[in-house]
């Protein structure tokens, strides 16, 4: 009955502390509004570049689209200088940090892993649990403006948490092996394969741009008086490939994804045979420090680009 009470088929949000859903809503709205302004940004590039290679004999012509080209490009600076004010990205990856950080505290708290042994009475482990909340947040004071506006209605220490830290070895295992370990294993394996994917897509279309850019510039040398410059085009859109490819870091994402979830599987087979207290506290920590090390190479992969 204790299994049927506290074990979840699907992750839910809810059985997690505040601060993670708000870190986690914090993060996804900064990702959200960060990739779509980089995007417009793009898109008024492209734009730019397209209306200023078209040629006209027509003197009235001619200004007209070199003026609609100053346009776009100076609302594509405009939407460079909103990226620059808002610093999104600040708040997706700090976010993601937070988020992340609180969902191992709360797992080691849910399984007696250190810093929060079995051997604690609830107070203390409570205090201590709560306490290095704190201490996150204390880190991450720039995110308190964006924080205060998510819904921080919710228990820090919930009755999942509670319940779960209280019942035996085996069903701590267990829902830790399927919410945590394997979860977290699939969401790293369907993420390498879409990074794969996307990395192709996105590698096929540079080589396009860059060859079609090459092709138009031979003929325009051909037929010099084609009235479109083709060629400031398509290395304009080539570049605007390379960007968003270093935006979205597909290619390093499908490796360190795919390597994650290898190291997560061999967690797993080793996690089945855990039948202590004390071992599964060393498996928790283990698998913890792995999930731990992938998300700072992410953060740290971000803030270098």
């Amino acid at each position: 009955m204790l299994w049927r009470r506290f074990r979840v088929k699907d992750f839910e949000r809810d059985n997690f502390p505040q601060i993670y859903r708000s870190a986690d809503d914090a993060s996804q709205s900064g990702q959200r509004w960060y990739v779509t302004w980089f995007a417009i940004n793009l898109v008024l590039l492209l734009l730019g570049a397209f209306v200023g290679s078209l040629v006209f004999t027509g003197f009235q012509a001619k200004q007209t689209v070199q003026v609609l080209a100053a346009i776009f490009f100076f609302v594509a600076l405009g939407t460079t200088i909103v990226l620059g004010t808002f610093r999104w990205e600040r708040v997706w990856y700090s976010g993601r940090a937070v988020a992340e950080s609180a969902k191992s505290l709360t797992w080691k708290f849910v399984c007696g892993a250190d810093p929060f042994p079995l051997e604690l009475d609830s107070k203390e482990a409570v205090a201590r649990f709560t306490s290095a909340l704190q201490e996150l947040l204390n880190e991450n004071k720039h995110l308190a403006p964006v924080l205060s506006t998510q819904d921080t209605g919710g228990d820090q220490v919930t009755e999942f948490m509670t319940g779960t830290r209280g019942s035996a070895t085996g069903v701590r295992r267990d829902v830790y092996l399927s919410q945590r370990v394997n979860e977290q294993q699939a969401w790293y394996s369907n993420e390498s394969g879409k990074n794969r994917r996307r990395r192709n897509v996105w590698f096929a279309l540079l080589i396009l741009f860059q060859s079609i850019a090459g092709i138009a510039a031979i003929l325009l040398a051909i037929f010099p008086l084609f009235p479109w410059r083709a060629p400031a085009v398509f290395s304009t859109l080539a570049s605007a490939a390379v960007a968003w490819g270093q935006l979205k870091r597909y290619q390093e994402l499908a490796q360190a994804y795919a390597l994650a979830a290898q190291e997560l599987s061999l967690n797993a087979a080793r996690g089945a045979y855990v039948t202590t207290d004390e071992e599964l506290a060393r498996f928790v920590n283990d698998a913890e420090t792995a999930i731990s090390r992938e998300h700072s190479m992410w953060v740290a992969r971000r803030e270098a680009k």
